[in-house]
């Protein structure tokens, strides 16, 4: 993702992305301006995450899969405080950024490319916890594919393992066909970014279309470049009711308030026996 400038205001590159694959794929590379300060949110979202392991019984050392982990946002904050992690994500270009941020950061951790709908194939079990942060789930459109994807996190877990998620809360920003997100501004002149999200919802607000816009600050004026990709604005009754019917108990969601994350959070226990 990216191009060169022509003149003032005229660079675009507009893509759009047949799969969540091809969508972070495109992003990777600039995915960090997405943030006011990208090393900072690593740090800021452990700092939240990692009580909330705690609280749910994994503690430190213990072995976490972040099965949605991008560039590694969570997974490295969560290595720097002391979590045996493994990340594994659709995105090619995702992993091998996330490897080369975890070593500019001394952070510990391993980096697999792995669907989250088929993490059986390619990862080995007995987690402690497999998480999932960010929203990532929203790119299952279906109930098939967010049921295949619970029984793969589910199948990665040890005895008495957990799963814990984020998604928007999606009840408010459907009914209201929420239009965007609001713009954020990253750098110092004369080299800022700023990024936001348009919405095109679909007449019953179940789904969605996200264009990632990202205007960047050059010697020519600032470039715009942009990528897309489809979202189902799930509800916490639809994940909680795949967790379930993955074989997992004691589901509990956990508002921001709480964690002190941006996101509400749901967890679920694996059976201590399997």
């Amino acid at each position: 993702m990216g191009a060169s400038p022509r003149g003032r205001g005229e660079c675009t590159l507009d893509r759009v992305a047949d799969t969540v694959e091809d969508f972070y794929d495109a992003i990777a590379a600039d995915y960090d301006r997405i943030f006011e300060d990208w090393d900072a949110a690593v740090a800021r979202q452990a700092t939240s995450l990692a009580p909330l392991l705690t609280a749910l019984g994994v503690e430190p050392g213990a072995p976490v899969l972040d099965c949605t982990c991008g560039i590694g946002t969570q997974a490295i904050g969560l290595a720097l405080h002391g979590f045996d992690v493994t990340g594994s994500d659709v995105s090619r270009a995702a992993v091998e950024r996330a490897g080369r941020e975890a070593a500019r950061l001394g952070a510990v951790a391993r980096f697999r490319v792995a669907d989250v709908r088929d993490l059986m194939s390619c990862l080995p079990g007995g987690f402690a916890a497999v998480v999932s942060f960010d929203n990532s789930l929203s790119h299952l459109a279906s109930d098939e594919d967010l049921q295949s994807a619970a029984r793969a996190m589910t199948s990665r877990l040890r005895a008495g393992g957990v799963i814990a998620a984020s998604i928007r809360d999606y009840g408010r920003l459907a009914a209201e066909r929420t239009p965007s997100t609001y713009p954020r501004v990253s750098g110092e002149h004369p080299h800022r970014s700023v990024s936001f999200q348009v919405w095109e919802w679909d007449a019953d607000g179940g789904m969605y279309d996200a264009e990632l816009l990202l205007l960047r600050e050059g010697p020519a004026g600032w470039s715009t470049t942009s990528a897309r990709t489809r979202l189902r604005a799930l509800g916490r009754r639809q994940l909680g009711a795949a967790l379930e019917g993955a074989g997992l108990v004691d589901v509990r969601w956990r508002e921001p308030a709480e964690t002190g994350y941006y996101q509400p959070i749901v967890s679920a226990r694996q059976s201590a026996v399997v």
